[in-house]
């Protein structure tokens, strides 16, 4: 049975326009699951291992930003485990689309999950037959925003014949992290949205 994973995330939130962050973003991560990524996590767990991080929670933001766990690193070191991530997803076997909107050009409360509706609706129709290429699509969501949830079940739901939704919990990160690569055996981990998803089923 042929199994697409698409791990979703947003950055920025459905209110008005705040120029500290202008953007409105939906990232979607495509992973074909008979693709064996295992390879490239043990890559991914040596490199931070090597870099002396063996237990480092991939978590871009505070990563970037010297927060929580990194407040103590230097530059070259939160620089070292990025670099780490970021030879991880520039060499694994994924694809991904993204949904940007510009909050500024709104005009009306609900024109941004109108917005958002169209774009992902153009979307998977243009895709469409790529997507019947598999038995099942799995959605990944953490139901962060209750408005891009829906979204989400809606259209995909009414695009696609062989969608499911699950539903993903970030906190679960902390506690098998430091397996990554042997304890997940060929599910998918994904940093995105500034968090590292270790999906079940």
């Amino acid at each position: 049975m042929k199994t697409l994973s698409v791990f979703i995330d947003e950055s920025g939130d459905t209110g008005p326009y705040d120029h500290r962050s202008p953007f409105y973003l939906v990232s979607m991560v495509f992973h074909d699951q008979s693709r064996d990524i295992t390879p490239n996590l043990h890559r991914l767990q040596n490199a931070v291992q090597l870099a002396g991080y063996p237990n480092c929670i991939m978590h871009a933001g505070p990563l970037i930003r010297r927060e929580k766990e990194f407040v103590e690193l230097t530059m070259p070191e939160r620089k070292c485990i990025f670099n780490c991530l970021y030879n991880f997803t520039r060499t694994v076997d994924i694809t991904y689309h993204t949904i940007a909107v510009e909050k500024k050009q709104l005009q009306h409360e609900f024109d941004l999950l109108i917005r958002l509706s169209k774009s992902l609706f153009a979307f998977l129709r243009e895709h469409q037959v790529f997507f019947q290429g598999y038995d099942r699509v799995i959605v990944y969501y953490d139901h962060g925003q209750n408005e891009l949830n829906s979204i989400l079940v809606n259209i995909f739901g009414a695009t696609l014949n062989n969608v499911e939704f699950r539903k993903v919990v970030p906190v679960f990160v902390k506690k098998k992290v430091q397996h990554l690569g042997v304890r997940m055996g060929t599910r998918f981990a994904l940093c995105i949205g500034g968090r590292l998803w270790l999906p079940g089923g």
